[in-house]
């Protein structure tokens, strides 16, 4: 049996060990074009599962990845969801037009380039009206990704103008000057060579044949098209929420011909950036998706370590189907471990190692790891116990300030306090501790805690007994001994 892939990051894989079940719950939401939110605890393969959705279904949909904890800001969403799903537009400037003037050949070719590399060439002699004045050049400078120069020896009002729109709105400049030397070119063209090579405007480069022009433009934009699209993020990401989530939604409407997967990441992390801002954002995403199901071109797959989605004031997610992601079961467990390992399925160690460490996959990489170290086939309760201790003491992964950095003191205090009595039911735990408020928190809106049999534990059980280890080390080793000692 070929091994399985284990690494402490989620996985990139387009069959993860253990999801088979999930997956095909998540593609028949998908192949019925129904929006769909992942919850599940930290930690658990959330994001594993969207890499393998991304894999299975890159062929028939355009896939657009956001990751919350990356950027929190709202306008920063949808500035990366716009430029993605847009296709990038690159105003053309030159004298002349496609059928007449010196650069005509130029013109003809750079649109047949742009087009060919999957962008959106913009001349102006394409629209109904081509006299349009100033305000129709700048309105489309402003809204394009990046903004080709061809300067030959002719000099325009125009292109001046344009240029110089160009610089206004911070557009990515990429200049073609024809011809080797300036002493034929006229004033104009000679200053705006100048000003770009002495203000370091972007790039511009050289051509002595219309063959030459083509090769360099098609690899420049090749070389040059994400830096572009960061640029036009960070633009977009300046102006409010609303008016860049209008592009967008616009945006998607207009392309009916194209199919967009929206993979979003850890979605409540937005709350975390501005969360007056993010209460404003959910009732307008709902009314901007619901306007959507007309189109029926893009799907939104939405993760939560934090449950934003089923709490006030989260009705714009009534539309929405949800998979809780749960921890494996038991015997899915022990084959991820006889895999990894290569042990029999009777080997006398695997009973005791989950009731130690539990099921939540990346807890379970973590012992494998250590497990192989040693390569060996049996391990006996000291040396599950080292193992355990080696892995708490030397990473920080497992203190809970560092997993939940959202938490509230008074929520971290709790959980310290209840960890030794742990699991135990409601009443015990709110006997114990009687925080109401917070436990309820701990288990629906943070997913901490869960219930088995009326039993409350940690979700991850490695963090548990991080958090036992961290505050009392008597009373870790006292409960630790008597779970190993009960053979």
């Amino acid at each position: 049996m070929e091994k399985i892939k284990l690494s402490h990051n989620s996985l990139d894989v387009k069959n993860p060990f253990g999801r088979e079940k999930e997956l095909r719950e998540i593609e028949k939401y998908i192949s019925t074009h129904n929006n769909l939110i992942m919850l599940g605890a930290r930690r658990v393969g959330k994001t594993t599962l969207l890499n393998a959705i991304a894999k299975r279904k890159e062929k028939g949909y355009k896939i657009i990845r956001y990751d919350c904890e990356e950027n929190r800001k709202i306008s920063a969403f949808f500035a990366k969801l716009l430029v993605y799903t847009g296709i990038p537009k690159i105003f053309v400037s030159s004298i002349g037009k496609k059928n007449k003037g010196e650069l005509a050949n130029e013109r003809k070719s750079a649109e047949e380039i742009i087009k060919n590399q999957v962008c959106e060439p913009f001349l102006i002699e394409n629209i109904v009206d081509s006299d349009s004045g100033t305000e129709v050049e700048e309105k489309n400078i402003n809204d394009s990704t990046a903004f080709l120069l061809i300067l030959g020896n002719e000099e325009s009002d125009e292109v001046k103008k344009e240029y110089e729109i160009a610089i206004k709105y911070n557009i990515p400049i990429f200049c073609f000057i024809k011809g080797l030397e300036d002493k034929e070119k006229k004033p104009n063209v000679k200053h705006i060579i100048e000003d770009i090579r002495e203000n370091k405007r972007g790039i511009y480069k050289r051509y002595e044949s219309i063959e030459e022009f083509k090769n360099v433009l098609s690899n420049s934009i090749k070389e040059k098209i994400n830096e572009w699209n960061q640029r036009s993020i960070i633009r977009y990401a300046g102006s409010p929420f609303r008016s860049v989530g209008e592009v967008f939604f616009t945006n998607i409407k207009n392309q009916d011909n194209r199919k967009f997967l929206i993979l979003i990441d850890e979605f409540g992390e937005l709350k975390r950036g501005d969360s007056k801002e993010f209460n404003d954002f959910l009732p307008y995403f709902r009314t901007k998706i619901n306007e959507l199901t007309e189109v029926k071109n893009c799907i939104f797959v939405l993760t939560g370590s934090e449950n934003v989605f089923t709490t006030s004031p989260a009705k714009p997610f009534g539309g929405f189907k949800r998979i809780k992601i749960e921890k494996f079961d038991i015997e899915t467990a022990k084959k991820l471990i006889i895999n990894a390992m290569g042990w029999n399925t009777q080997n006398s160690s695997l009973d005791k190692i989950i009731e130690i460490i539990g099921t939540l996959p990346k807890d379970l990489v973590y012992f494998i790891g250590e497990l192989r170290n040693r390569s060996k086939q049996y391990f006996n309760n000291k040396e599950i116990k080292n193992i355990l201790v080696k892995i708490i003491d030397t990473d920080s992964e497992f203190k809970i300030d560092k997993q939940y950095p959202y938490l509230e003191k008074g929520g971290i205090n709790f959980l310290k306090h209840i960890s030794e009595i742990l699991p135990a039911s409601k009443r015990e735990i709110l006997r114990w501790d009687n925080k109401e408020e917070i436990f309820e928190k701990m288990c629906n809106e943070y997913f901490i805690l869960e219930e088995k049999n009326g039993k409350y534990e940690f979700v991850s059980k490695l963090i548990g007994w991080k958090t036992i280890y961290n505050d009392d080390r008597e009373k870790f080793n006292k409960k630790l001994d008597k779970l190993l000692k009960n053979d």
